[in-house]
């Protein structure tokens, strides 16, 4: 996923560099993430991947939960 701030033109961009089970992934950009990119990564990844874990956030922690897909019923 690729976010541009449209105030300074700042890019962040997530990369989810395995499977959701491996649970690797990298955000670059400059730093801190602001919070509504680091939301907006999670809901992205819960619409897409919810069928197979749970996806959370912590600051600039993703949180990924296999344990608990979401239900979008």
């Amino acid at each position: 996923m690729i976010f541009v701030r449209p105030a300074d033109g700042a890019v962040y961009v997530f990369w989810l560099k395995g499977t959701v089970a491996e649970k690797r992934y990298e955000i670059y950009g400059p730093r801190p993430v602001p919070t509504v990119v680091m939301e907006q990564i999670a809901q992205n990844l819960n619409v897409s991947w919810g069928h197979v874990a749970r996806f959370t956030v912590h600051g600039e922690v993703l949180d990924i939960d296999l344990a608990q897909a979401v239900d979008l019923h």
